[in-house]
């Protein structure tokens, strides 16, 4: 990595310390958007690590039994913006019974018994990490990263203590703050209509 490192932590490849990278499925030739189930592409995922469902598009359970023949994501997954700009990640907090992902976004699942989802999500953030990929993307009209690509990407691995430690810590925060960024975001969409009722006196 030609990094220094701490005494007890080591260089490890992704693929060694999860289960696995899928993704989703491209809507053409598969299936028509419309329905009450929410199609999460790369512009869902905010740069500071959250999920807008604003102006979502939209699938239905056709259409998602589809998309589980490639990806079927749950609680610990994390999501991963396949195409530039890198560094988009979403750590699944909540039970994804009404949304799903198409082929721009990975879902990482960890190896729970070498690595956490907190700690790998936060590692993809960091801006090292973020350089590194993208300094390893191709493609014609959009840069991205591959699967085999991401899976051979060295990451640094603390010591088991250390990385429960580390996680027993942020576990709660991580949860809190995505339980906080959906709360503003639905305040904000009930500003937005009530404004302009209050501008014209209706309300």
């Amino acid at each position: 990595l030609k990094r220094e490192i701490p005494e007890g932590w080591e260089g490890v490849v992704l693929r060694d310390v999860i289960q696995h990278i899928n993704t989703g499925l491209n809507p053409r030739d598969n299936f028509t958007f419309g329905g009450e189930i929410k199609y999460i592409t790369v512009k869902n995922l905010t740069k500071d690590g959250y999920i807008d469902f604003s102006s979502c598009d939209t699938i239905d359970e056709d259409a998602r039994c589809k998309v589980h023949t490639r990806s079927q994501i749950e609680v610990g997954d994390i999501l991963y913006a396949s195409i530039c700009p890198l560094g988009r990640t979403y750590l699944i907090t909540e039970e994804p019974n009404d949304w799903d992902i198409n082929e721009s976004v990975f879902s990482i699942r960890p190896n729970y018994k070498k690595i956490t989802s907190e700690y790998l999500n936060m590692l993809l953030k960091d801006d090292y990490y973020i350089a590194k990929l993208s300094n390893s993307s191709t493609g014609s009209i959009f840069l991205g990263i591959r699967i085999k690509q991401l899976e051979s990407t060295q990451i640094l691995l603390p010591s088991y203590n250390i990385l429960s430690a580390f996680t027993k810590q942020i576990k709660d925060i991580v949860r809190l703050q995505a339980n906080n960024y959906q709360q503003i975001l639905s305040l904000t969409k009930q500003r937005d209509e009530l404004l302009p009722l209050l501008m014209n006196g209706q309300v």
